[in-house]
């Protein structure tokens, strides 16, 4: 009595074998993702041993603040904490950049890392001027001053160089939005 021949269930749901619409008439052009693992080349670039140098001399200013307790009530505290939150941050950026782990995460890391190099300059400053008010109370705080005032000296060129890396980036990334390759809001900047 019916004419209707019952259809598989399989040849509804097979899919045409048709390009899809609006397919891209180019290759997207993305450049390759920076491989995670330990770069031997970063401990030869400038910020990478700068990086280094700023570790040392944070951890040495720090044992120096530590040793003599003459003035335990007097800046030592402040002292000690500035060059150890110093050490701890930059190990930090330090193993994100060796480890190439920045390239995977999303966020404005250079300028992260440019505004953790100001607060941490002016810091290490003061600390090294904390350290020279309190110079008569033993060559350990003498040593101290030393270690951070020249810690100062470098986190303010790795801010310089910082600032450079973020300029560089801001205007790729403008590039790139302007050519169309990313679509991206930036509010900060």
């Amino acid at each position: 009595m019916s004419d209707f021949k019952s259809v598989p269930t399989d040849a509804i749901d097979e899919p045409l074998n048709e390009p899809p619409p609006y397919s891209p008439t180019s290759e997207p052009n993305n450049p390759p993702e920076p491989k995670t693992g330990f770069d031997i080349n970063y401990l030869k670039t400038v910020p990478g041993a700068m990086k280094i140098i700023e570790m040392v001399l944070d951890i040495l200013g720090f044992i120096c603040a530590l040793v003599d307790i003459s003035w335990a009530g007097l800046g030592s505290g402040f002292v000690q904490w500035a060059t150890m939150s110093g050490f701890i941050v930059t190990l930090i950026f330090f193993i994100f950049h060796a480890f190439n782990i920045f390239g995977r995460l999303p966020g404005f890391w250079e300028l992260y890392e440019f505004v953790y190099l100001i607060i941490i300059s002016v810091e290490i400053a003061v600390a090294a001027i904390v350290c020279a008010a309190r110079a008569s109370f033993g060559p350990s705080v003498i040593a101290a001053c030393i270690f951070t005032a020249i810690a100062s000296v470098m986190y303010i060129i790795d801010t310089v160089l910082a600032y450079r890396t973020w300029k560089e980036a801001r205007e790729k990334r403008q590039k790139e939005a302007r050519g169309g390759q990313r679509s991206s809001l930036c509010i900060i900047f």
